[in-house]
């Protein structure tokens, strides 16, 4: 999963007030773009974290994703 499509997922997902997307939905837009089911051998909250501080995640109150502002 490239950066430019966990982009364009969040981007593609209803967001709180703070641009914060749920990480569940974002899974189901990522699948719609690959036209696949995500591999389950990686979870999506690690593949978030490995891009480091380009996607900022919040816990409460369920696992959240937005693109971290520049």
């Amino acid at each position: 999963v490239t950066e430019s499509m966990l982009i364009n997922a969040i981007n593609a997902c209803k967001q709180d007030e703070e641009g914060y997307a749920l990480v569940a939905e974002v899974g189901k837009a990522l699948e719609d773009i690959l036209g696949k089911k995500l591999p389950g051998n990686r979870k999506l909250k690690t593949i978030i974290t490995s891009y480091g501080s380009r996607f900022e995640t919040k816990d409460a109150p369920a696992f959240s994703v937005r693109v971290q502002e520049n």
